[in-house]
């Protein structure tokens, strides 16, 4: 006996896992490894991404019918996996803006889960609805739960299955990143730029422009409304962003005669450089942080 088996053993034993139905769960989870869904149903595990012996301890411990219609989801979504490559780009490069690790070097996500959220809602769930709604008795048959208390089920966890396939589709991200990322970060800092500036102009009631791409005097964009003017300079690195940005936003808010000045990164700031923006009253933002602080 093995370490998973004798770990399933004291489950069985200890009362946690009814002997009765062991064979019936295991049945299942060999279903989900058959068709190859075991990924699809990482978003109903407590860590995420588990490997397959936690996965299947943890599994083994739901009931029956929970496992026989978290399968159903898990094929009908593989399904659809077309779909989420197919925006993986877009999420990806998402995923890269609305995240960001603040001065305490925690990573914040909470405005990439909404966009998930919103993406879920919008694009997959309509997907999935419209999938499981053509689907007769029969298409269910590799399961043992019938399409009507699938449905309900659906309905009654939707927050909780929401939650799921979004930890899934983030999950997702990360594998398959490798093979797309490099078109994430490829761009140019001055396409950073100039996606800066459209989102100000059309997420805010600021009016922005770009400054002379020689001599701009530490400022990349000029920002204004009547009355006010600010500076920002603009960095797009893979590194975190050091002292030069913020001593470059404080100049060029001296050379402008600017009420305020900002540095905009992609991928974080030095401790030092924080230090240095709070003496010279420089603040330092991610693209997301930006758009908040001008709305």
């Amino acid at each position: 006996m093995n370490d998973f088996q004798e770990r399933i053993s004291k489950l069985v034993t200890e009362g946690v896992v009814p002997a009765e139905q062991l064979n019936e769960r295991i049945a299942l989870l060999n279903l989900m490894q058959e068709h190859q869904v075991i990924f699809w149903t990482f978003g109903f595990c407590k860590d995420g991404e588990p490997d397959q012996h936690d996965w299947g301890f943890e599994f083994i411990q739901k009931d029956e019918k929970e496992l026989a219609k978290i399968l159903a989801l898990a094929l009908i979504i593989k399904q659809h996996e077309a779909i989420i490559l197919e925006h993986c780009q877009v999420l990806l490069q998402k995923r890269h803006r609305l995240t960001y690790t603040d001065e305490y070097g925690d990573t914040i996500k909470a405005k990439w889960i909404e966009e998930l959220k919103k993406y879920y809602k919008n694009k997959l769930l309509p997907n999935l609805y419209s999938s499981i709604n053509n689907l007769d008795d029969d298409a269910f048959s590799d399961t043992p739960i019938e399409k009507d208390v699938f449905l309900l089920w659906m309905a009654v966890e939707n927050d909780r299955i929401a939650r799921a396939i979004c930890s899934m589709v983030d999950i997702y991200l990360n594998k398959i990143s490798g093979s797309v990322q490099q078109d994430v970060s490829s761009k140019t800092g001055l396409e950073y730029e100039v996606e800066i500036i459209d989102l100000i102009n059309t997420k805010t009631n600021w009016s922005a422009v770009e400054t002379s791409s020689t001599g701009d005097q530490g400022a990349d964009i000029i920002i204004q409304k009547p009355h006010i003017t600010g500076v920002v300079q603009v960095k797009y690195y893979s590194g975190k962003i050091g002292n030069g940005a913020i001593q470059e936003a404080y100049a060029a808010k001296k050379y402008y005669g600017a009420d305020f000045a900002f540095v905009v990164c992609n991928s974080g700031y030095t401790k030092s450089a924080y230090a240095l923006a709070d003496k010279t009253s420089v603040k330092i933002l991610t693209t997301s942080q930006l758009i908040d602080a001008l709305q």
